[in-house]
Order: C-alpha cells, then sequence, then structure tokens
C-alpha cells in the first residue's frame, strides 16, 4: 500500500531541453507540481528560451526573471508560504541547469551544486553512562519486548489479521481558519460509497467530548471532536467508520462543512507574528 503519510513533494518539477552544438535551445519543456491547481507549463519561460544560449549569465537571469513572474502559487493550509514555493520551484531549475551545463560555464564553486545528493547507508550507536552507586536503580536492564522487535518477531496492528467485523476509522478535519463556526456537515457523499458503515461526531459521544478528562488528571480539557467554533486549522470534527483503511481515508475527504467567517488575518508563520509584533500568547483551551 502507498504511504499514508510525509509522501507529499512541496513542489516537484521536470526538465527537458533540445540543445545545439552553439549551445543554442531549439525546444524546451519546464514543467511543475504543487504550485496550483491549473499550473503545469511554464509556457513564458519556454517560449523566452527558444533561439537563446541558456549558459550564458545575461539570458540564464532573464529566464528567472520570467520565471519569477509566471509562478504563482496559491496557498492552502497545511501547505508551505507561496513565497516559499516560488524559489524552491526556481530552485529546481538552476539546479537542473547546473546539472547540463559544460564545465567551462560554471565557475568551480557552484558546480556541485547541480549534483544529485547520495546518502550511504545510515548507521548510529549510542552510549549512555551510568552511576554504579546507585544500582540497582539506574542499571540499564532491557525491556521485555527488546529482542522480539529488534529481530523483526514483533506483530503490530498492521501486521495482524482483521478481526470478524472489525472497521477503519479516519479523521474528518476542520479546513478552515480559527474562531469559524461550522454551520452544517453533509456526509451525503461520504455514505454512498461502497463500505462506509458510519460518521460519528461529538453528537455521538455518551459521555464528555474530551480526550484529556480531569478526571484522568489533565489539568485541562481539549475537545476529542469540535463542538462547533473551530479552534485550529485541522481541528477533528468526526471520524468515518469503513471496512477499509482507504475507503475511510476517501469517505472522509468527500465530506462538506460549511463554515462561517474565520478569524481576521490569521496567523500562518512566525514571520506573521515578528511583522504584526504580536505579543499575546496562545493557551491551550483558551485562544488556540
Amino acid at each position: 500500500m502507498p504511504r499514508a503519510q510525509n509522501a507529499h513533494a512541496l513542489v516537484n518539477a521536470g526538465f527537458l531541453m533540445k540543445i545545439t552544438d552553439k549551445h543554442i535551445v531549439e525546444d524546451v519543456k519546464i514543467i511543475y507540481g504543487c504550485i496550483n491547481p491549473t499550473f503545469v507549463h511554464a509556457i513564458n519561460t519556454e517560449k523566452y528560451l527558444i533561439g537563446k544560449n541558456v549558459f550564458e549569465n545575461k539570458i540564464l537571469q532573464g529566464a528567472f526573471r520570467t520565471l519569477n513572474e509566471e509562478l504563482i502559487p496559491d496557498f492552502e493550509l497545511p501547505d508551505p508560504e507561496p513565497l516559499f514555493r516560488k524559489q524552491l520551484a526556481i530552485s529546481l531549475f538552476y539546479k537542473y541547469i547546473l546539472s547540463i551545463a559544460p564545465v567551462k560555464f560554471i565557475s568551480k564553486g557552484y558546480r556541485n551544486g547541480g549534483d544529485k545528493l547520495y546518502r550511504p547507508v545510515s548507521s548510529g550507536a549510542q552510549d549512555f553512562e551510568t552511576n554504579k552507586s546507585l544500582y540497582p536503580l539506574s542499571q540499564p536492564i532491557s525491556k521485555i519486548e527488546a529482542v522480539y522487535q529488534t529481530t523483526g518477531e514483533a506483530e503490530y496492528i498492521t501486521d495482524m489479521p482483521d478481526l470478524p467485523n472489525q472497521l477503519y476509522a479516519a479523521f474528518v478535519l476542520a479546513k478552515s481558519s480559527p474562531n469559524s463556526k461550522i454551520v452544517k456537515i453533509n456526509t451525503d457523499k461520504a455514505l454512498k460509497i461502497e463500505g462506509v458503515v458510519a460518521f460519528l461526531d461529538k453528537n455521538d459521544i455518551p459521555g464528555k467530548n474530551t480526550f484529556t478528562p480531569k478526571e484522568a488528571g489533565f489539568s485541562i480539557e481539549e475537545e476529542l471532536f469540535c463542538s462547533g467554533i473551530v479552534k485550529y486549522h485541522s481541528q477533528p470534527v468526526g471520524i468515518i467508520l469503513a471496512n477499509s483503511h482507504y475507503t475511510a481515508e476517501k469517505a472522509a475527504s468527500l465530506v462538506e462543512i460549511n463554515y462561517t467567517d474565520g478569524q481576521e488575518n490569521p496567523v500562518f508563520s512566525i514571520r506573521d507574528i515578528l511583522k504584526r509584533n504580536i505579543r499575546k500568547k496562545n493557551h491551550p483551551g483558551e485562544n488556540y
């Protein structure tokens, strides 16, 4: 199965050039992903480069300017900021140029900028010194499961066969800014998918809507599912139950949530905090 997380590129790109012996560009393809939903080809930059020597600094700088103008990244959390993704996209193009440029065109200090990174298999070791005068209190002892885990014999949830009537859950997350209000949750499309069993939210919790109850020693009770006012982007609103992990994730993405307007001028980065000189601290359970 595909990786469930941490597998998405911030920006991806592909470059292809047909260049003459005199370094004149006859044909070029510059494509990007993760810029915005409609952007694929950097058409203006492609047109600019045709008939030019891309290895001339003046031409290359012009290509950078053209590319900078036509790259207009969108912004949807949790993606990085548009400026960062634009700079990354231009850097990928520069890396490509460095990788194909003849050695005579590149200063020695810049040549390795076009090289691929090859990393050997990593290894490591840690040594922890203990105070023998405190033995057995500080004496290192392997935990019971250590051998089974390090040899691969230990079984985890994903290694075990499904139990009878087993279901899989996927979170439905709030895609709105803090302090917005949930007006309506539409699960019609999600519940029509074969294999989907149910959608559960705050209304289906018989007890307290919290995963940090004070009875268990927690000082602040945080909501398990959003009770109506969104406290932070991607706050859990509910879960979809289905007969497979894939079905649950797919159905969760089809749940439609309507919101009122949220917080004015939301804070997305540390730069925003510094620029606006925000001094108010966030306190869990209060203003998030």
